[in-house]
């Protein structure tokens, strides 16, 4: 045999040994290997598709989602041999809005379904509803789900029935104040879900969710002047602001510089010996009263 072709002959036995033994160590390997274990699933409650606030269940609102079960926590509601759960939630009202593949749990239903609005309701509160206009709620753009606070805006002339004066002397005819801080809101009109697009909602009430110590001052407010929405922060960190003002509210010689340097232009009242001078209305007849220390 020539010397070429016995090389040549050599060279494929060897590739052939090692390709062997590479394949048997290939197979010893794959023999050794752990055989993976199958995860256990469980079957979750969830939302078949988005759901707005105050919707009424039905049975085609829910759906089971594939999950393991080792990311199930306690509070979400899974379906076990035998069992049916979804039927429990039927006629059921969802408190806020819920999107598609959402968990359903009971934090966001309520089982009182004889009213939409009162389904949403959290327990203790109240709903009331209070006049708007574009003007006073943020040309519209105050949705349904939104924070807000309550502004007062009222003449103190015609609440009071006098002049103004305080006891300073300066005439303090307007003022406003926040009566409500961070409140939510239920619904514009009738309507308590946002435009799909995000839009402003135009409407003449607004219906807020109140303590029923926060109802009563809306309607003792409602009563004094005219009452205004600000929009809050959708920063959940907003909420714990607090005002630093000096005073708790805001008088038209603070908004006006003209009209405060009006005010300290006017010459103080005179000081009477012996006692003390006080102005007195009657029936619209202003007069100077003097009295004794």
């Amino acid at each position: 045999m020539r010397p070429m072709r016995l090389a040549v002959v050599v060279v494929a036995v060897l590739a052939a040994g090692m390709t062997a033994l590479l394949a048997r160590n290939w197979l010893a390997a794959q023999k050794a290997a752990p055989v993976p274990q199958a995860v256990a699933m469980a079957e979750v409650l969830v939302a078949a598709r988005d759901l707005p606030a105050g919707t009424v269940l039905q049975a085609q609102d829910m759906r089971y989602d594939r999950w393991p079960a080792s990311a199930v926590p306690a509070k979400l509601i899974a379906r076990h041999a035998g069992d049916d759960p979804r039927g429990r939630f039927v006629g059921q009202v969802s408190r806020r809005e819920m999107v598609d593949g959402e968990p359903v749990t009971t934090q966001a239903l309520r089982q009182n379904s004889s009213g939409m609005l009162a389904g949403m309701l959290g327990n203790g509160m109240r709903a009331v509803s209070v006049a708007i206009s574009n003007t006073s709620a943020a040309a519209g753009f105050i949705t349904p789900g939104d924070r807000v606070d309550v502004v007062l805006a009222a003449d103190l002339v015609r609440t009071e029935g006098n002049n103004g004066a305080t006891q300073s002397g300066p005439m303090v005819r307007y003022a406003a104040e926040t009566v409500l801080t961070d409140v939510k809101v239920l619904a514009i009109d009738q309507s308590a879900t946002r435009s799909r697009d995000g839009g402003a909602v135009e409407g003449k009430t607004a219906t807020l969710e109140v303590t029923p110590k926060q109802a009563e001052l809306l309607a003792a407010a409602s009563m004094l002047g005219s009452l205004s929405l600000a929009l809050r922060s959708a920063d959940a960190a907003d909420g714990a602001q607090q005002s630093k003002a000096a005073t708790p509210f805001t008088t038209d010689t603070e908004a006006s510089r003209a009209l405060d340097a009006l005010h300290h232009a006017r010459p103080k009242p005179a000081q009477v010996q012996g006692g003390a001078q006080v102005m007195v209305n009657r029936a619209g007849q202003i007069s100077a009263q003097t009295f004794g220390r």
